[in-house]
């Protein structure tokens, strides 16, 4: 919602930015008071992820370093070194 402020030129521009949001919003998940079965499934399976996956501190318990995790590091390391050598256009020039 912050993102508004920056976005519109005024405060009715806000109005008719969060306006546009709300009614693409709408669509998602369908006019009528039943919700989309396709917005259901996505989210529950998201939920399913988060409370059946592994949080990041027992993945960390079982991380152990090997010499090809070593080497594909480097490697990651030294394609995105050799890569910065062309200039790239400032991502937030227009603000």
């Amino acid at each position: 919602m912050l993102g508004l402020y920056d976005r519109a030129d005024d405060v009715m521009g806000v109005g008719r930015i969060a306006a546009l949001a709300a009614s693409q919003a709408q669509g998602l998940f369908g006019s009528s008071s039943a919700p989309n079965p396709l917005v259901l499934v996505i989210v529950a399976a998201t939920l399913c992820a988060t409370w059946l996956a592994p949080n990041t501190i027992a993945l960390a318990g079982r991380f152990r370093p090997s010499t090809a995790m070593g080497l594909l590091a480097g490697a990651a390391l030294a394609f995105s070194l050799l890569s910065m050598h062309s200039p790239t256009e400032f991502l937030y020039f227009n603000f």
